[in-house]
């Protein structure tokens, strides 16, 4: 609890904190939102504080949830107490987001949900709930919360933004939910810490007692409430020595409660432990379970007395919260099945959600526990009928009648658990597990059984496994390593133990908890493994390595188990050399030892595989390993046959997630126009469709590149703007290489080039050389928008140091021809030229033909007839910014030769065009070209939607195009609550009044 009230009902030495808070209801009742993360440690007053909240909330509806330290492995339990009371609005939210939170509360079956789309979807939801009423969300102990529930609120946090919505979470961790405005509770001062030091001892203190006991609770005001009473009349009076300097504060506490605890009756001191076993404070749970250990229902009356621990009765609605204490009526603690709240509308292994209303204080001790509901099942005990309660209240609609278990601290639960023998905790385990539903509570219930046994047991690892795969399709990853990692240790057969252990490990890395995924791994590998485990460790712990850090470590460790996997396992195997191929291309020129050919080497030289159908993995592999071995000409046919696959064949959502990315810069490495965009266009479809925002980031980002290509500005700056919101949501730390691309294609220098060099630092200290060739040619396009043909020249030869490398290198070959051309550097445009020319000719295309055709009329004689072949060629791809540039280099050519009026042709449809597209760099270039012609260029206006904000401008974009509000915060990561607020700036700054005038205006 940690405070202490004044006379005026305000909490002592406070006002600075309840000024604050009261300061989040203000503002959430005048429509705004508001966020604050309450820090301070164990003690220090946060619960009492956020009462102060639920006091002044007068008006406002509250939700309320807390974190359960052994709930943290239970995916979305925290957050289903938070929305648990407003499912029944599940219907309203759009469709991805209702699958994806029903899926999450296991209400509905599905694919486990991003969990980025289960944020979306409780802001969604909140925003509807404020609509009504204004609403403050309190979360209490988050540094308890499950993983799932932390990062959806954290998602939601972050994205609040016009609805009338505060979201309050008080933790311990003073680095949690870093970002967030902070208020940090700090100990009292002097006087008010003294002055509840002698409220706590009334009968007075030795003045040295007292200095000692200020001193070392250093105002913390649960210790200065509760350490005194560890002390005698006399040590209170006389003073007398303590270990204290030698403990820490929490330790302490922890030690005054069992203190408090340790004269109660042995059953009574079974029931508490059975109580601190038990999560979630679930009354009727527990005394079934008491029951089967023999325990009375009069052991709870001494534990109540301590003030420690309370046994209650309370009636739960929309409108309020009533408990009946067990000082009223003891029998009231121990219910009929009858009468035990159903579960049938509740979701497996979640938590029962606490009522949104202002609860009362008075009945309800900072422990903070929320009952959760189990159907009781058929053969278990019944509690004797002299203890069964009376009958249940006559309650309004949408009420409960609840049996709650609450400790006064967290504390006292995590004391009474710690301090219990290893035989004692079992025992509490195993009559929780006897008396928790499997049909209801499955997850939970293995949970205890696991707790509860006492050496390897195969059928609890075997429930634990299934958990495990329940956890992962809801989307609890976490959860679902915790199971795993469970079930390997209760599992007795070796080899069965190592599966387990490595798939445990697995999970764990795909939960982005690298360093436990590696510690499973080192205790795996402590035990004797077969050569197929062993390689499958080293395949694991690479992959750890690459995803955690992105460097050359995980190249070398893939190669290897790439090896040992031949013999053993062929298609995993050249799944391992399709990853190392991956890390290689990732690394590029800083590659540290084995680098793409050594890989290719590898494969080459591995023992072939016949296939009655090849995989188009396996033809990608293939493609890559000719690319490095015997040259682009002869690896032409098999990276098109492989893109070919990719984009005709059906990709499973792995595929999609995983090596479609390679396929796709293969498609650009090869100048195939129609293959990249298809591909582009699906990758990004899959991964907004399955809610995979981890993914997104570089699906737009790849995406923005093609619509660079085409020419089609607009859409390249919306997908910009949505990778800002996504970037924003999942806090992703890939670069922005579709803005740097799109600002170097507008010419706008001024952004471009800090943006450049910012992202060149990061690549290269991460060693990421693919960075580098993207923001490299991008530096190229940019200067030679520019007509910096010197710097143009530096940058092209940057990005095309090895045009082997996929995708970039290609394109930067035509980007050095130009720019050194140019610059009079013509060696240098000669060879990159011939470069140019080979790959050109292999792939085919009109894309690459033409590309190359319009490059190497820049070298020759007949550049007339080639000019010509390069614009044929490029107007029939979908290349649109190629063929204008194309258009451009003709009509400088024809300038230069004399003949003004066919240069005006070329130079006027390059201008419009590059006019059109919003390319003004080129458009400048061109201008100043058809002024060397003797044409007059008439300055372009900028129209009023350049009024708006980027975000503005995107939404205008989607609200013209038809979409709705739902639709808009769907796609931009916000509420619909908070694009209304934009539409109205829109409207405003645009002077229309609908959506069919802003849709004319933007069209003119």
């Amino acid at each position: 609890m940690g405070g202490t009230s004044m006379g005026d009902g305000g909490l002592l030495g406070r006002q600075h904190e309840s000024r604050t808070l009261i300061g989040v209801v203000t503002t959430v009742r005048g429509g705004n939102s508001q966020v604050l993360v309450v820090r301070g440690e164990a003690g220090i007053g946060k619960t009492a504080l956020l009462d102060v909240l639920d006091e002044a909330a007068t008006g406002c509806r509250v939700a309320r949830a807390a974190g359960v330290e052994s709930e943290m492995e239970l995916p979305f339990a925290a957050l289903h107490q938070l929305c648990g009371p407003h499912l029944d609005r599940l219907g309203e939210l759009p469709e991805p987001q209702r699958q994806a939170l029903g899926t999450a509360f296991r209400l509905l079956s599905g694919a486990a949900p991003d969990p980025f789309v289960v944020g979306l979807a409780t802001l969604t939801l909140l925003s509807q709930i404020a609509e009504e009423q204004p609403l403050i969300c309190v979360v209490d102990d988050a540094q308890w919360l499950d993983q799932a529930s932390a990062q959806a609120l954290e998602f939601v946090a972050r994205r609040l933004g016009a609805e009338p919505v505060a979201l309050v979470l008080a933790v311990r961790d003073p680095t949690a939910f870093d970002g967030l405005p902070a208020m940090t509770v700090r100990g009292l001062g002097e006087d008010d810490a003294a002055a509840l030091l002698d409220s706590a001892a009334p009968g007075g203190l030795d003045p040295r007692v007292r200095e000692r006991i200020l001193a070392e609770c250093r105002g913390n005001p649960l210790a200065l409430l509760e350490l005194p009473r560890g002390l005698s009349r006399a040590e209170l009076a006389f003073g007398g020595a303590t270990d204290a300097e030698a403990t820490p504060l929490v330790h302490r506490l922890e030690r005054e409660f069992l203190r408090q605890l340790a004269s109660l009756p042995v059953q009574t001191r079974r029931l508490l432990l059975l109580a601190a076993a038990e999560p979630v404070g679930d009354a009727a749970l527990l005394w079934l379970a008491a029951v089967r250990l023999g325990i009375s229902p009069d052991a709870a009356a001494p534990a109540e007395q301590t003030g420690l621990v309370s046994f209650r009765t309370e009636v739960q609605s929309r409108t309020g919260t009533q408990s009946r204490s067990e000082n009223q009526s003891r029998a009231e603690m121990q219910p009929r099945a009858e009468r035990r709240p159903s579960t049938e509308a509740q979701p497996t292994g979640k938590t029962q959600p606490h009522t949104e209303t202002q609860p009362n204080t008075e009945s309800q001790p900072s422990g903070k526990t929320q009952p959760h509901s189990t159907v009781q099942p058929s053969n278990e005990v019944r509690p004797r009928d002299e203890a069964q309660p009376p009958d249940k209240p006559e309650l309004r609609d949408e009420a409960e009648f609840r049996y709650q278990v609450r400790f006064r601290h967290p504390l006292v639960r995590s004391a009474l658990y710690r301090s219990a023998g290893l035989a004692e905790r079992r025992e509490a385990h195993r009559a929780l597990a006897e008396t928790t539903d499997p049909r209801t509570d499955a997850d939970r219930r293995a949970w205890h059984r696991a707790r509860a046994a006492v050496g390897p047991d195969e059928d609890v690892a075997a429930e634990l496994e299934r958990c495990a795969g329940r956890a992962a399709v809801h989307g609890g990853i976490a959860a679902a390593a915790a199971f795993l990692d469970q079930a390997a240790a209760l599992t007795p057969d070796p080899v069965r133990r190592v599966r387990r252990s490595l798939d445990a490990a697995q999970v764990k890395a795909h939960a982005g908890a690298f360093d436990d995924a590696l510690a499973v791994l080192a205790l795996a590998e402590a035990r004797p493994l077969g050569r197929a485990e062993q390689a499958r460790v080293e395949v694991m712990r690479a992959r750890i390595s690459f995803t955690a850090h992105r460097g050359n470590e995980a190249l070398p460790l893939l190669l290897t188990a790439a090896r040992r996997l031949e013999p053993l396992d062929p298609s995993l195997s050249r799944d391992a050399y399709l990853d190392a191929m991956s890390a290689a291309l990732f690394a590029g020129r800083l590659a540290s030892g084995a680098g793409a050919r050594q890989v290719a080497a590898a494969v080459r030289a591995a023992p072939p595989v016949v296939w009655a159908l090849p995989r188009k993995s396996d033809l990608l592999l293939d493609g890559l390993a000719t690319l490095f071995t015997d040259g682009y000409p002869a690896a032409a046919p098999l990276l098109h046959r492989a893109v070919r696959a990719f984009v005709t064949e059906p990709v499973t959502m792995q595929e999609a997630m995983s090596s479609e990315w390679l396929s796709l810069v293969t498609a650009c490495a090869l100048w195939d126009d129609a293959g990249w965009d298809q591909l582009t266009r699906r990758h990004l479809a899959t991964a907004r469709s399955s809610g995979a925002l981890s993914a997104l980031p570089l699906a737009l980002d790849t995406r923005t590149i093609v619509e660079l290509f085409t020419g089609d500005l607009r859409a390249a700056a919306a997908l910009v703007e949505e990778r800002r919101s996504v970037a924003e949501a999942t806090r992703s730390g890939l670069a922005p290489y579709g803005e740097i691309g799109l600002l170097a294609v507008r010419g706008q220098a001024d952004r471009a080039e800090p943006m450049i060099r910012a992202c060149l630092d990061d690549v290269t200290a991460r060693g990421e050389g693919v960075g580098i060739n993207l923001t490299q040619w991008a530096r190229a396009v940019l200067c030679n928008g520019l007509g910096r043909y010197p710097e143009a020249v530096a940058a092209a030869r940057e990005a095309a140091a090895d045009p082997y490398e996929l995708g970039l290198p290609q394109w930067s070959l035509g980007e050095l021809v130009e720019a050194a051309v140019h610059s009079g550097d013509t060696a240098t445009a000669t060879a990159a030229c011939e470069q140019l020319s080979s790959m050109a000719r292999a792939s085919g295309t009109d894309w690459a033909l033409g590309v190359e055709a319009s490059r190497r009329a820049l070298l020759e004689d007949s550049a007339d007839e080639l000019h010509r072949e390069a614009i044929e060629r490029l107007d029939r791809t979908g290349v649109a910014l190629e063929a204008a540039r194309a258009r451009l280099l003709y009509g400088e050519w024809l300038r230069r030769q004399g003949r003004r009026v066919d240069a005006r042709v070329q130079l006027r449809a390059a201008h419009e065009s590059f006019g059109a597209m919003g390319a003004d760099a080129f458009a400048g270039r061109t201008a100043r070209e058809l002024q060397a012609t003797g044409e007059t260029i008439r300055r372009r206006t900028v129209e009023a939607p350049g009024k708006l904000t980027a975000q503005e401008a995107h939404i205008a974009r989607l609200a013209a195009e038809g979409l709705t509000n739902p639709e808009i915060g769907a796609a931009l990561y916000i509420s619909p609550r908070t694009v209304e607020w934009h539409l109205r700036r829109i409207y405003s700054k645009l002077g229309v009044g609908n959506r069919r005038r802003l849709r004319q205006t933007l069209t003119n």
